[in-house]
C-alpha cells in the first residue's frame, strides 16, 4: 500500500516533470508553435548550422523560463510580482526602472486576498516546486555561465521591451506578466481565469481585458513571426469560434418561441 509520503513525494515529481517539460516548450518560439512537418525536416536534416540554430531556440526558452519562473516566485500577490519585475529592471536595465511610473498598489489587500484563496492549495505545491528559481543573483550566475552571450543579451532585451510594452506604469508591466504566464506558463498562477488575473491587474474582473492585452502581447508577435498556430490553450481558433456560432444559430432549444396570445373565453 502507498504511504501518504510516497503519494506526497510522487506529486511533487509529477509538478518537477511537468516544470521541466514546460521550460522547453513555452515561449514566443516553442517547437509546439511550429507545423508538423517542420518539426520532422528539423529532425531528419541535421546539419550544424541548424544545430546551432536549435541550440539559441532552447537557449532562449530557457532564459524565458527562468524569467517567467522568478517573477512568480513569490505568489501571484500583485505586490510580489511588481517587486520582482523592478527587481529585474534594475538588474537588466535600471535606465528604464527609473522611467516606470504610478502607484505600487492598485487592488486592496482583501480583494487580492478573495482571489488567492480560491487558488492557496495549488499555490503552495508550485511555491514548494519553483522556489529555487526565486534569486535573481542565483538565475543571473546561471546565465554568466552560458556561451552564447550574444543570444542570452538579446533575449534579456527582449523581455525588458515585452514587460514594458503595454505602458511604463507598475500596473500595466505586472499585467503583461500574469498574462504572460496565463498563456504559456498557467501552473505558475494556479491556473487561474481570466477574470482573476483581470482583478489582480486592477482591470476590475471580466475576461476582455486580459484576452486583448494577451493579444497584442503574445498572438500578434507570433503571427507576425510566420507561425503556423498562434493561438494558446485556452483560446479558440476563428475557425471554432464561426464552428460554435453556426451550431448555436442552428440549435433550435436556443430559439425563443413566440407564444400565441390568450383568447379570452365567452
Amino acid at each position: 500500500m502507498q504511504s501518504h509520503h510516497d503519494y506526497d513525494q510522487a506529486e511533487t515529481t509529477d509538478r518537477i516533470l511537468f516544470r521541466e517539460n514546460s521550460r522547453l516548450t513555452t515561449g514566443c518560439g516553442a517547437f509546439h508553435q511550429l507545423d508538423p512537418s517542420e518539426i520532422t525536416m528539423r529532425m531528419e536534416e541535421f546539419d550544424p548550422h541548424a544545430h546551432a540554430a536549435s541550440e539559441r531556440w532552447a537557449l532562449r526558452n530557457e532564459i524565458f523560463s527562468g524569467f517567467v519562473e522568478y517573477v512568480f516566485a513569490d505568489g501571484p500577490a500583485p505586490s510580489a510580482v511588481r517587486s520582482r519585475i523592478e527587481g529585474f529592471f534594475n538588474s537588466f536595465h535600471p535606465d528604464l526602472a527609473e522611467k516606470i511610473h504610478g502607484p505600487h498598489q492598485w487592488i486592496t489587500p482583501d480583494n487580492v486576498a478573495n482571489v488567492l484563496r480560491k487558488h492557496q492549495t495549488k499555490l503552495q505545491a508550485v511555491a514548494d516546486t519553483h522556489r529555487s528559481r526565486g534569486s535573481l543573483s542565483r538565475w543571473h550566475s546561471e546565465l554568466e555561465t552560458e556561451i552564447d552571450f550574444e543570444s542570452v543579451r538579446e533575449m534579456l532585451v527582449e523581455l525588458v521591451k515585452l514587460m514594458a510594452s503595454e505602458g511604463h506604469t507598475w500596473r500595466h508591466v505586472t499585467a503583461v506578466a500574469y498574462c504572460v504566464a496565463k498563456a504559456l506558463r498557467p501552473s505558475l498562477i494556479a491556473g487561474m481565469s481570466l477574470d482573476d488575473i483581470s482583478r489582480l491587474s486592477g482591470d476590475e474582473g471580466g475576461r476582455a481585458t486580459p484576452q486583448n492585452r494577451t493579444k497584442r502581447i503574445f498572438n500578434d508577435r507570433v503571427q507576425a513571426a510566420g507561425f503556423k498556430a498562434i493561438h494558446v490553450h485556452y483560446q479558440k481558433s476563428a475557425e471554432a469560434i464561426e464552428k460554435y456560432r453556426e451550431a448555436q444559430m442552428g440549435n433550435s432549444n436556443r430559439r425563443r418561441s413566440k407564444r400565441k396570445p390568450k383568447t379570452k373565453k365567452p
